[in-house]
């Protein structure tokens, strides 16, 4: 579930791109071209450090709730019919803090990812970030371009910067 709301916010990414790309080549000029970066927006997201932490918090409190529900079964597990119930509901939610955290996790790793993407492009004083992520919004673009392992650098260190 978590892929699909990253796939999700992806392909509206994805469509914020294609209009960049088109006011990029109505206004092509050569000596912009060194102003263009191309991101795997999918290899950023799973690299960056806020992502790691989050989903490390998120295993800690759903690790909780399953214990939980762990314990009651085992302590009820000759009566497990009369508790079928209170099972039922304590896997619901589960899946309801799991699908919610998520949303909350992309909300604001896309929220600061934002802003540090913004950064990056204004303090390397490029035209055109593009996010490559997989799902046909950039078809090929030359090693030139790839900024990935520079903009990952970058956001954890600004990431780190701001936690401590």
């Amino acid at each position: 579930m978590f892929k699909k709301i990253v796939i999700s916010i992806l392909i509206v990414y994805g469509v914020l791109i294609a209009g960049s790309i088109y006011y990029f080549f109505i206004n092509n000029d050569a000596k912009d071209q060194n102003r263009i970066a191309v991101v795997d927006a999918i290899q950023l997201v799973s690299e960056f450090n806020m992502k790691k932490e989050i989903e490390s918090l998120l295993q800690f409190k759903l690790s909780e709730k399953k214990y939980i529900l762990d314990s009651f079964v085992s302590e009820h597990n000759k009566n497990i019919k009369n508790y079928e119930q209170e099972i039922l509901k304590l896997n619901q939610e589960i899946s309801y803090m799991t699908h919610n955290l998520q949303e909350e996790v992309n909300l604001h790793l896309w929220n600061r990812l934002n802003v540090y993407m913004y950064d990056y492009g204004e303090e390397h004083k490029l035209k055109v970030i593009l996010g490559a992520n997989g799902m046909g919004s950039i078809l090929y673009f030359n090693d030139y371009y790839d900024h990935t392992d520079q903009v990952i650098e970058y956001v954890n260190k600004r990431y780190v910067s701001e936690i401590d």
